[in-house]
């Protein structure tokens, strides 16, 4: 048996521990067995702790999910799509908002267990979905702030909404299904082509905006 952690310090470590198993508990729980098995017992259970733990440490299991939708491990951060922010921004809009959707695809699919929930999220919904779609729309919101120079005409985030579904959509038919269209969706080979295909939207996309009557180009 584990001898308890006796010093300040040993306890605090511990306790960062013991928070970060149960973060990483709600993904699995939510990944291998649904939204609908979401349940304090069932997130104790799966990181080895007692389930009074969660209320010691987030006071609430909603705050636990919180918790886990804030996580990196759950979903991309900026740092993801923008570490070099200022340099991106200096990028003519069209390179700019054609490298940002593919880092974004690239970090999602580094993340096979977020693919699993979303790909969960088609078929049940979950009393804590609100939570994760919070925190999916914020991120998402967020990154509006790299096309702050649009051409006339475009609606930008019409654009992200086709685009980012169709990343969703593929990766998630990537977990069970090898080709799309004759594309490997499971290879890096085949991504490296829906993302230059994505590219092109955007190139596209920017090239035939129409600007409101009476605006030059």
């Amino acid at each position: 048996m584990k001898s308890k952690p006796s010093s300040p310090e040993q306890r605090a470590r511990h306790r960062a521990a013991t928070e970060t198993d149960l973060v990483a508990a709600v993904g699995r729980v939510l990944a291998e067995q649904g939204a609908a098995a979401l349940s304090a017992s069932n997130v104790a259970r799966a990181a080895g702790v007692d389930k009074a733990l969660i209320y010691r440490y987030f006071e609430s299991f909603e705050g636990l999910i919180e918790a886990y939708a804030r996580d990196a491990m759950y979903w991309p951060t900026e740092q993801d799509v923008a570490p070099d922010a200022e340099a991106l921004l200096a990028m003519p809009f069209d390179a700019r908002v054609a490298l940002i959707f593919r880092r974004y695809a690239e970090a999602l699919r580094a993340r096979p267990e977020t693919l699993a929930i979303l790909a969960g999220e088609l078929s049940e919904r979950g009393p804590f979905q609100g939570v994760l779609e919070a925190r999916r729309e914020a991120f998402g919101m967020a990154l509006f702030k790299f096309a702050p120079d649009p051409p006339p005409g475009l609606d930008v985030t019409a654009l992200a909404t086709v685009l980012t579904a169709s990343i969703h959509y593929l990766l998630i038919r990537s977990r069970q299904v090898r080709l799309f269209n004759g594309i490997e969706i499971n290879t890096d080979a085949g991504w490296q082509r829906i993302e230059a295909a994505i590219g092109l939207c955007v190139f596209a996309a920017v090239a035939h905006a129409t600007p409101p009557e009476g605006t030059a180009r």
